[in-house]
């Protein structure tokens, strides 16, 4: 029984592959990017945990998404 993981890639399946580990470092490259960047800590009378849940929950499904599609 051949081995699957071991056999040669075709042409289109090797960019294919290329294509998706570019996206991944392009994709980590920009979480990267946007947890570097320092924002203004919210004043102390905002209530900054009402802004929290959505847009961990909008995060999680343009990933979702992202990754999906």
């Amino acid at each position: 029984m051949p081995n699957v993981l071991l056999r040669k890639l075709s042409l289109s399946e090797a960019m294919e592959a290329l294509k998706m580990k570019l996206f991944f470092v392009a994709m980590a490259m920009l979480i990267m990017a946007a947890s570097a960047a320092d924002s203004p800590a919210p004043s102390p009378t905002s209530d900054a945990t009402t802004m929290f849940v959505p847009t961990s929950v909008a995060s999680l499904v343009a990933l979702a998404f992202g990754f999906l599609f």
